[in-house]
């Protein structure tokens, strides 16, 4: 997951990269992080975009294709969804929000 954050892998492909099962990668997830192996790499995803917002003043579509979002649109209402802002606004915000993932 972490070497495929810009070029987000499908849970089917990750699982098969594995040799298991996409039910069973799940399965997995749940035991050991109590959560599905798409939230989990939809946070990794989130967390890039975060450091992409902090340290460069790159175009949010940039930051989204980087982040492994297909666009801009989506990246801001997934970003927005998980952080309460839009990535904009967290940018332009001294004290960032903190995660409030649902």
């Amino acid at each position: 997951m972490e070497q495929n954050v810009e070029n987000a892998l499908s849970v089917s492909r990750l699982a098969g990269a594995l040799g298991i099962s996409r039910r069973q990668l799940e399965r997995l997830f749940f035991r050991e992080v109590n959560s599905s192996p798409a939230v989990v790499y939809r946070r990794m995803r989130l967390e890039r975009a975060k450091q992409l917002l902090m340290k460069s003043d790159a175009p949010l579509i940039e930051i989204a294709i980087d982040s492994g979002f297909e666009n801009a649109s989506h990246f801001a209402k997934v970003f927005k969804r998980a952080y309460g802002q839009s990535p904009s606004a967290w940018r332009r915000s001294e004290f960032p929000a903190q995660t409030v993932e649902r």
